[in-house]
């Protein structure tokens, strides 16, 4: 993170709101777009270097040259956006209160914003997760344990859209059930899966084995024309496999990374450990990924709110009396 440069992220943004937003593609276009002009247009370019005076100033330069009111909106609404998708960054913090600044200074110019439902995430429980796995199975040829492979990797792994689809042959150890994951901000983790992820992934490798892949393509998860999937793919795939599976919810890619770490710290595994897995220097960004289930919250309630019975202090003595003639 330490000096790098705004522009250097635009590639991961893009693929963060291809698979983590509702956007069209003409808008993630033009957020891209925008995204690099102003890390060309600013004094600083380095992240490091972003303030809430840098804002302003953006935002004042803009007025003076008379940009439109919509034209700043969507300037304003791609930066916004940016800076959303950097706060997952634990080094970061101030990515958050930058996107604050910015709002307010929207406000205070009174440009629009952009009005994108905002989707709010929840976790899938494991009997969703079975239907959509057993959905998957039934696609179509070698389709099936592709995807049922894909569902299961994100629900065992957790890992994020753009992670999955460069994942690659060498970086998977199938005997040890690990692999290693080179996420945001090129910093490369190892993470884990159980027995059964690891029966459908030996199944789609014997698939794959056997399919005509493009010269260079070393990825895990291929075409059908053995081309690497995209983001794109891998997100239509789960938004197909979730409505044959009957799911009344909207599922997306994201969504199973909620999921994932949910069940992990339900299983009871250290905070620290799962913020691990996940790639999350800070405890505090994984907490966002938790959705407790209110079931388990009442009975852990109840649990430690129950009052203790004690016995009368007489008839324990009694007891204790007995006890000892007994002897």
């Amino acid at each position: 993170m330490e000096g790098k440069r705004v522009l250097d992220y635009a590639d991961d943004f893009a693929a963060y709101m291809e698979s983590a937003t509702k956007l069209s593609p003409r808008t993630r276009t033009v957020y891209r777009y925008e995204l690099k002009l102003f890390a060309r247009n600013v004094s600083n370019p380095f992240f490091d270097d972003l303030s809430p005076q840098t804002l302003l100033a953006w935002n004042q330069m803009l007025y003076d040259a008379g940009a439109a009111a919509n034209t700043m909106g969507t300037k304003q609404n791609a930066l916004r956006r940016f800076l959303s998708y950097l706060e997952e960054f634990p080094e970061n913090k101030e990515a958050g209160e930058l996107a604050g600044q910015l709002l307010k200074v929207a406000k205070r110019l009174n440009t629009p914003t952009d009005r994108e439902p905002p989707r709010k995430p929840f976790a899938l429980d494991e009997g969703q997760v079975t239907k959509m796995l057993d959905a998957a199975g039934r696609a179509f040829g070698g389709r099936g344990p592709r995807d049922r492979a894909i569902i299961h990797v994100f629900w065992a792994t957790g890992l994020r859209c753009a992670e999955l689809a460069n994942l690659r042959l060498d970086a998977l150890d199938l005997p040890e059930r690990i692999a290693n994951i080179t996420g945001k901000g090129n910093k490369v983790r190892t993470v884990v899966f159980d027995a059964a992820c690891q029966a459908d992934l030996a199944k789609w490798l014997e698939v794959r084995a056997v399919c005509k892949i493009q010269p260079g393509v070393d990825n895990l998860f291929i075409s059908v024309s053995g081309r690497p999937l995209l983001t794109t793919d891998l997100s239509r795939t789960i938004r197909e496999t979730a409505k044959a599976a009957g799911l009344r919810k909207e599922v997306w890619t994201h969504i199973f990374r909620h999921s994932a770490l949910t069940r992990l710290l339900n299983k009871g595994m250290p905070l620290q450990n799962v913020a691990a897995f996940a790639g999350h220097s800070n405890v505090q960004t994984t907490m966002r990924y938790f959705h407790q289930d209110p079931t388990k919250l009442r009975d852990e309630y109840d649990r430690v709110t129950k009052p203790r019975i004690r016995r009368p202090v007489a008839r324990a003595v009694d007891e204790a009396d007995a006890h000892d003639n007994s002897e």
